[in-house]
């Protein structure tokens, strides 16, 4: 992939990731939403992976 490309993916990653924490920060003020926290979690984990990659494959 040429960088431009990497680029383009990491900052669309980035905007993924920002949604995903308003998400988050959304429903940790609700007391009744551990499964969709758990769920957050785990797709901002998954979103952190990939951003990491982007970024190596940036960098490299």
């Amino acid at each position: 992939m040429d960088y431009a490309k990497l680029n383009r993916r990491r900052n669309c990653l980035k905007g993924r990731m920002n949604r995903l924490c308003q998400d988050l920060d959304a429903l940790i003020r609700q007391p009744e939403s551990r499964i969709d926290v758990k769920m957050t979690l785990d797709s901002i984990s998954k979103l952190l992976e990939r951003c990491q990659e982007a970024q190596d494959a940036v960098e490299a």
